[in-house]
């Protein structure tokens, strides 16, 4: 099977590679001791069929070999609060230069 390598250098190509998934906001960094960790949010009010795991497969899918760790959780809030999907990933240090 072949391997995907998506240019995730910058910020900006993390943003342009996951543009398709519409994301809320990407944060980055989240820990200055590891500038490559990313946070991505999808805000929701109702599930519908959605889930933190589909996302973080999705992440996977259109970045694929260029970042590890993918991780999803859901960050709940009684309303008015907002709601939100959230997948954090690791770019590999040889796609963050």
């Amino acid at each position: 099977m072949e391997t995907k390598q998506v240019d995730l250098s910058t910020p900006a190509k993390v943003r342009k590679a996951l543009e398709n998934l519409h994301p809320a906001s990407i944060r980055r960094p989240l820990l200055k001791t590891d500038p490559n960790l990313y946070e991505v949010r999808w805000s929701f009010f109702y599930r519908m069929g959605r889930s933190a795991e589909k996302y973080a497969e999705g992440v996977k899918k259109l970045l694929g070999d260029s970042v590890s760790d993918v991780d999803g959780s859901e960050s709940w809030q009684a309303w008015p609060r907002t709601s939100y999907f959230v997948v954090r990933f690791n770019v590999r240090k040889e796609e963050a230069k």
